[in-house]
């Protein structure tokens, strides 16, 4: 498909988007092209079935006895009850944008119940926290998101607030989707301007980070990086690889292609 016609099919459907309330019915915003993102998981159990994918080499026995945090769970806190199933000491869920769904959370929670366990058990673990400064300094072991760095707008304040919630000789865990959210098109925001994608394109929560974004702004937050996933898609990057608009000039042809990348980032112990 040429590209100046992929570029107006993306501009009318971005337009399109901006004008469309987030709240319609799921199976509806299935339904239309080009208009439905990342849903969040439906299953708690996936979601830290991928942490545990990438920790398995580095923490082994995680989650047992861990305090851990999740960014960004969104609707529910199912995830969370999942890794108290598994054994976390603590879970702090937080979600500082995302209100409640009680009855999808009832659900979670009801799945995540294992035998010799139960609701109530699971519940009193989890705590859901609006803001991260409710959280004590140094007090949690773990830090995970999934499918939430791409929307962050203030890497470094967010940087320097998990490092200061994250106990010396803790880790994090992002997983993060670098894709362009229309997903047919994973590079398209990459041809605009910084202006013309703040004026007229941007969702609202997507400042179109690159995988070293991430990496530097834990870095100056006194953090350890290192990447373990930085994959690309070749032949969609090729598409428009011509056509990057020079305010992407900074970043590295390794860094623009990365559509999916994990982030694994320490805190020093104590000596």
């Amino acid at each position: 498909m040429p590209l100046f016609y992929t570029k107006c099919v993306y501009v009318a459907a971005r337009l399109a988007r901006r004008c469309v309330p987030m709240t319609l019915p799921s199976w509806l915003r299935k339904a239309l092209p080009f208009l439905d993102g990342n849903l969040g998981a439906a299953n708690g159990a996936g979601v830290v079935g991928l942490y545990r994918k990438y920790l398995a080499d580095r923490r082994p026995g995680w989650p047992a006895g861990y305090t851990i945090l999740e960014a960004g769970v969104g609707a529910t806190n199912g995830s969370c009850y999942e890794l108290a199933a598994l054994g976390a000491r603590r879970v702090f869920a937080l979600e500082p944008f995302v209100a409640l769904d009680a009855a999808r959370d009832g659900a979670q929670l009801s799945a995540a119940v294992r035998e010799g366990s139960s609701a109530e058990a699971l519940a009193s673990t989890v705590e859901r926290l609006p803001d991260p400064t409710s959280a004590l300094a140094a007090s949690v072991d773990c830090i995970l998101s999934n499918s939430v760095l791409e929307h962050v707008t203030d890497l470094d304040r967010f940087a320097r607030e998990m490092a200061r919630l994250l106990a010396p000789g803790g880790f994090m865990l992002h997983v993060v989707d670098y894709r362009d959210h229309f997903f047919r098109f994973p590079y398209h925001f990459l041809l605009w301007s910084s202006a013309t994608w703040q004026r007229w394109l941007n969702p609202g929560d997507l400042p179109r980070w690159r995988i070293c974004d991430h990496s530097h702004a834990f870095e100056r937050a006194g953090l350890s990086v290192e990447v373990l996933l930085a994959r690309p898609v070749p032949e969609a990057f090729a598409h428009i690889r011509a056509d990057v608009h020079p305010d992407f000039s900074r970043y590295s042809e390794s860094d623009l292609e990365t559509a999916f990348g994990v982030l694994f980032v320490t805190r020093e112990a104590r000596r």
